[in-house]
This record gives structure tokens, sequence and C-alpha cells, in this order.
């Protein structure tokens, strides 16, 4: 593959920051990264906006459990389609996807979840943190999904949890994000005061002709934290040099950068051809490409 390294046009590139999303994308195509941050996408998939949505309805649920009262699919299905509402960028639907049998996929899947939610006691949703991890990389941003106090059979636990939806049921899961709320919460002592045993976990919500409910614990582990640091440290190294590459893959096929990618490397041309994100919508420094 060749690498793109044009010393001559400057571009939107890392900042004082990342997330754990970027570095995510960074290692799928690092090309798609570069797009995302300087041009505008021909669209949004609909599987990003369902899943947006699916996500907004569970948090007003444990937002209402926060408050002492427990929220119903109404609320939930309010939430979801103020996602699908406040979409600006053109969304793109599969085949046989519509508006109206996405909803109703979306009730059968936060019935699902009301059927199968356990009890607990919610400390925070959607908790924000910043956090330095290296020398070498930037600030990292993100969002805790939930924090919340759960009884098992060894007692309190406090859950640190990942909201996911899947198109099937999972067996194993890629848990770095996990790993970085543990490394948040290590970090900042957001749950020290309480003294009890963390437990990370993903809570998956399949969207089948029957959706399935899913909890599936993650070990702590200080060796998988060291390697995930080792992975943000190297895709910075390649952000930072504006390396950058396409990686065909089965990812291709819904990409909004389809068209900007066919005319790569001719960065002049895509320059010329597509529209550009304008500083409002990214504030990071330039790199050279």
């Amino acid at each position: 593959m060749t690498v793109c390294e044009q010393p001559d046009r400057s571009f939107v590139g890392i900042g004082d920051h990342i997330s754990h999303s970027q570095v995510t994308q960074y290692g799928m195509c690092s090309l798609k990264w570069w797009f995302s941050k300087n041009f505008l996408p021909d669209h949004v998939p609909v599987v990003l906006i369902f899943g947006r949505a699916i996500h907004a309805g569970i948090e007003v649920f444990y937002q209402q459990r926060l408050r002492g009262s427990e929220a119903t699919i109404d609320d939930m299905m309010s939430a979801f389609d103020q996602v699908f509402a406040e979409e600006q960028t053109p969304i793109q639907y599969g085949a046989k996807e519509s508006v109206e049998s996405l909803r109703d996929k979306a009730g059968q899947m936060f019935q699902t979840v009301l059927d199968n939610i356990q009890p607990s006691t919610v400390l925070a949703i959607e908790q924000p943190f910043r956090i330095r991890l290296s020398d070498d990389i930037p600030d990292v941003l993100g969002y805790i999904d939930l924090i919340e106090i759960v009884e098992t059979d060894d007692g309190p636990v406090i859950e640190l949890v990942d909201w996911k939806t899947a198109a099937k049921k999972q067996n194993d899961m890629p848990a770095d994000q996990l790993h970085l709320y543990e490394m948040a919460v290590q970090a900042t002592g957001l749950v020290k005061d309480f003294d009890l045993p963390i437990r990370l976990g993903f809570r998956v919500i399949t969207k089948t002709k029957n959706p399935d409910f899913q909890i599936l614990n993650v070990e702590s582990s200080a060796q998988q934290q060291e390697r995930l640091k080792a992975k943000m440290g190297a895709c910075v190294k390649g952000m930072k040099a504006g390396i950058v590459y396409p990686n065909p893959g089965w990812q291709c096929g819904s990409c909004p950068f389809k068209r900007h990618c066919a005319v790569w490397p001719d960065v002049d041309s895509i320059a010329d051809t597509f529209p550009r994100k304008t500083r409002g919508h990214n504030q990071n420094k330039t790199v050279q490409i």
C-alpha cells in the first residue's frame, strides 16, 4: 500500500486530546480517520444512528432509575426518535430497512432490556473523563456508559458497563473500552470512597428477529491496560506523522467517504472536490499529509 506523505498541504489531524473511537478508527482505516477529521461525510450508515438511538433509550431508563423511578418503553422510544430527528447528515438505509421497521425493532429490543435488566444502584450515567496515560499520548477523553452497584453472591460490586448493540449473539468482544474505563476510574479516584471491588462488563442487546440480552463480564487485567497504552501510543505516532492509507475490507461497504477514497492519493483533487469541515467542526491541530 502506498503511504500518503505530501508535505505541501496542511490538514487537521491529532490535537491536544484523543478518544478510544479515534484510535479504533485509525487502526481500522487510517485514511477514513483522516477523511473524518477534514471532510463532511456523504452519509451516515443507519447502523450507527440505530445504535446511537438504542443507546439513548437505555440512557433514559437509567436516568429515571437514578431519580428513583422507572422509565417506560414510550420514554425510551421518545429518546430513540429524537436521535433520528436530529441527525442532519443523510442516513443510508439498507435495502429492507426504513424508519418504521427500525422503530418496530427498537421497541422489541427495549422490551427485552426491560425484561432482563438487573436491580442496581446507579452511580453515574455517561460519566465524562479526561486522563493522561503517558507523556507520548495526548489526554484521552471519553464517557463511561454506566457505573452502578449490583449485588452478587460474593457481596456488592461496582460495575463499569459498556452497552452494545449487535447483529447476533456474541461469545467474546474486544474489551479495550472497558479497560480504558477502569483506567479512568483508577486515575480519577471516582469510586474509591465506596471501597468496593470493580467489575467490568458488556451489556449486549441483539438486533435479531427475537432480540437477546447478554451479560458478558471481562476480567480486569494490568497486562491488557499496558497493551492498550502501547496500541494508543503507536496510533498517535502515526497520526502525528500524518501517515494515512486505505485498508480495503468489509468496512468499505457502508463507508461515507467511498468517493473520497477513490480519488486518493490526489489530495489536491479531494480538497477541491469535496466539502470540507469547518474549524467549528474540528479545532485540532494541523498535520502535513
